[in-house]
C-alpha cells in the first residue's frame, strides 16, 4: 500500500456495508418475534425421560412364521400417503408394531402422523 491510498475496509466493514446496502435496495427489515413456549421445563424434562426408557424389541415368531406385521405409522399416516410397510420391530413399552426410522420416533412425538 502507497502514501495516498485509501485504505481498505475489512471484511466485516464490508460485509456490513454490502448487507446494509441489500436491505435498503431489495427488502425491509423485521423483527422476528419469538413464539410463546408452551412446555415448560418439566414437561420437556418428562417428555425426555418417556423417551429415553423407549427402545425396540424384534417381534417374537408366531409359530413356525417369522415375527413380521405392518407397521403402525405408515398404515395410519395422515400428513404424508399411506403405505404397507412389513416391519419385524415393535416398542418395548407400547407393544405397537413400526418401523425403526423414522416412524419410532413420529410414533412417540407427534400426534398426527
Amino acid at each position: 500500500m502507497q502514501v495516498g491510498e485509501p485504505q481498505q475496509p475489512s471484511l466485516r466493514q464490508f460485509s456490513r456495508t454490502v448487507v446494509t446496502q441489500l436491505l435498503q435496495r431489495f427488502g425491509q427489515v423485521t423483527l422476528m418475534i419469538p413464539r410463546p413456549h408452551s412446555d415448560t421445563i418439566l414437561d420437556q424434562v418428562e417428555a425426555r425421560a418417556y423417551l429415553d426408557r423407549l427402545y425396540m424389541e424384534r417381534l417374537p415368531p408366531t409359530g413356525s412364521k417369522v415375527g413380521v406385521a405392518r407397521c403402525y405409522v405408515c398404515s395410519h399416516a395422515t400428513r404424508r400417503p399411506k403405505a404397507r410397510k412389513s416391519t419385524c420391530y415393535r416398542c418395548h413399552e407400547c407393544q405397537v408394531p413400526m418401523c425403526l426410522v423414522p416412524c419410532f420416533r413420529v410414533y412417540h412425538t407427534l400426534i398426527h402422523y
